[in-house]
């Protein structure tokens, strides 16, 4: 704590900021781009519940039907994210440039990993007989 109250102090006194006038809230609503985040989160919801539903047969219609809506919802969502005139959620100049594209994919990958191994490790533990209250059951 003491070292962020200095670091603190130094910002106080040192730090230049810029400052500029925020944009007005109606402007902001007037740029926003309401069309692709609709698209977007409609589209990842059908993916998530096809998903959902492969849990009980990958072959059945009603889980084919949602990978396929969710999936072209969210075609329709790039589309809409490349060719839209407001600011777009996810701009499509940041794939243009090799490192943030390569940083992203990196991102994704990685929280595939991450999000398999907090789901996984606590379940191979409650399989193999662990448990939190009694630490000798292994």
């Amino acid at each position: 704590m003491p070292s962020a109250g200095v670091a603190l102090a130094l910002l106080y006194f040192f730090l230049k900021l810029n400052p500029h006038t925020p944009p007005t809230a109606a402007y902001l609503l007037s740029t926003f781009d309401f069309l692709g985040l609709g698209l977007l989160i409609s589209g990842l919801a059908i993916l998530l519940v096809g998903f959902t539903f492969g849990e009980q047969g990958w072959g059945q219609a009603r889980t084919i039907a949602c990978l396929v809506v969710g999936a072209a919802v969210l075609a329709a969502a790039i589309v809409v994210e490349l060719k839209t005139k407001r600011s777009p959620i996810i701009p499509p100049r940041l794939f243009r440039l090799r490192t943030a594209a390569a940083l992203l994919t990196g991102v994704f990958v990685q929280s595939f990993a991450f999000n398999g191994l907090a789901y996984y490790q606590p379940l191979w533990f409650q399989v193999t007989g662990s448990s939190p209250v009694r630490p000798d059951a292994l």
